[in-house]
């Protein structure tokens, strides 16, 4: 089966079930719902082995699922420079974070978000720019009383 192929009959998935087979093809589970970056990631895992399996053969040009051209820069200017360990204390314990060149790896897991880790660190819901103090909190308005 081409990755077009692959790609189309990933588009009929639910889901639970497109969820499924994100887990057997990239070997992680996922809690997204995103079903555009389910099926691009399901594909690119599947072109890579594809690619490695075969070792004479040039993998193709062309991927089903479309991506984003990379122009040599970062995606956001507020992150530190690829290999920077983030630290943040929490609760009595440090949590460390090494960026990646499109993710991050905390306990030798890869997240693609910050707020991820934090949220697997602490349990909580945290805006993961704040919680590493990548950003300042917005400074509030002290309301005043009539």
């Amino acid at each position: 089966m081409t990755l077009e192929q692959q790609a189309q009959e990933l588009q009929k998935l639910k889901g639970a079930a497109l969820r499924a087979r994100y887990r057997e093809v990239v070997g992680s589970d996922t809690k997204s719902n995103n079903k555009p970056y389910l099926i691009r990631r399901i594909v690119q895992v599947s072109q890579s082995r594809s690619a490695s399996s075969a070792p004479n053969s040039t993998p193709q040009a062309t991927t089903a699922a479309p991506q984003a051209k990379r122009t040599g820069k970062r995606s956001d200017p507020r992150l530190p420079a690829v290999g920077t360990v983030l630290e943040r204390e929490h609760d009595g314990r440090v949590i460390k974070v090494k960026v990646l060149e499109d993710s991050f790896q905390y306990e030798n897991k890869t997240y693609r978000s910050l707020s991820a880790i934090a949220k697997e660190a602490t349990g909580t819901v945290w805006n993961g720019w704040l919680f590493f103090n990548l950003i300042k909190r917005p400074a509030r308005e002290a309301s005043s009383a009539s």
